[in-house]
């Protein structure tokens, strides 16, 4: 495990929220497994948010700047072995306020060597 350390970290039954060094929310659902993942994914949090905004630019084609709003481990895997995601929204060059009501939620899977350590599986497009 490394060296991070949450910022504002709260706790309650089954949920955690904390920040990381750049005010990045992470939310946390289950037992304190899942509170390891996240301090992970916080630990690598510009690998993941690379490999999770490369993915959605890879399928989404508009110019523009994604923004990162937070992480969420799950409280369990999904079937596809996804353990959280990440959420981001996104301001389009041409109009910022025309993807105003929408997110995009990209799930990663945390695996085993010799696989890179995280790896995202899907995203979803949601509306506000």
């Amino acid at each position: 495990m490394s060296d991070f350390k949450p910022r504002n970290l709260q706790h309650r039954d089954g949920y955690i929220r904390f920040e990381d060094e750049n005010e990045l929310e992470y939310e946390v659902y289950g037992d304190d497994s899942r509170f390891d993942i996240a301090r992970e994914l916080a630990a690598n949090s510009s690998t993941v948010l690379e490999q999770t905004e490369n993915m959605i630019r890879s399928f989404i084609k508009f110019d523009g700047e994604y923004h990162p709003n937070h992480v969420e481990v799950l409280a369990s895997n999904e079937d596809d072995g996804s353990s959280c995601l990440v959420r981001f929204s996104f301001e389009a060059r041409k109009n910022p306020h025309e993807f105003g009501y929408t997110y995009f939620d990209v799930y990663v899977s945390i695996r085993e060597p010799p696989n890179p350590k995280f790896w995202p599986t899907k995203f979803v497009v949601g509306f506000w």
